[in-house]
């Protein structure tokens, strides 16, 4: 007797969930966040953000990545529109998406620019006294510290 093995169809193969990726996992955590939870979220980082750029401009990388909170937060108000105005908010979603994205990129990469090529103490940017302490190089030799652009 011969048996025959016969492959699935490719209609019968059983459909595979999704992979997760960081905007999936965000926007179920937004789904599930209530709406008053996401609006006091986004009124205090943009309340926060304002006052790090008003106060303290050179601190802007942590003002960008809590910018990425807020649109966050506003995506979530957004994904809760009544069915009928869904679809014109769909393009503001994107947009604040990729907004979150930049901003998350940029506090990253300002960041990276402050800790190795600023004069914050890093291994480019500061010279060390005889006791371990870390002082901007120019203080050493009794100069003020470098002003240069707030990056």
């Amino acid at each position: 007797m011969m048996m025959m093995v016969l492959a699935p169809h490719a209609s019968h193969a059983p459909a595979q969930a999704p992979r997760a990726t960081v905007y999936t996992v965000l926007a179920d955590a937004a789904r599930t966040r209530s709406t008053r939870w996401l609006a006091t979220e986004g009124a205090v980082t943009v309340a926060v953000v304002a006052g790090v750029l008003l106060l303290a401009p050179r601190w802007w990388p942590l003002a960008a990545l809590l910018a990425s909170v807020a649109a966050y937060a506003a995506w979530g108000l957004l994904d809760r529109a009544p069915a009928g105005h869904a679809r014109a908010w769909r393009a503001v979603q994107r947009l604040l998406v990729v907004a979150a994205t930049a901003s998350v990129v940029a506090a990253l990469a300002g960041t990276a620019v402050r800790l190795f090529w600023g004069d914050a103490p890093g291994p480019y940017g500061a010279c060390y006294r005889d006791d371990g302490r870390a002082i901007p190089c120019r203080a050493r030799d009794g100069l003020p510290p470098a002003r240069g652009p707030v990056i």
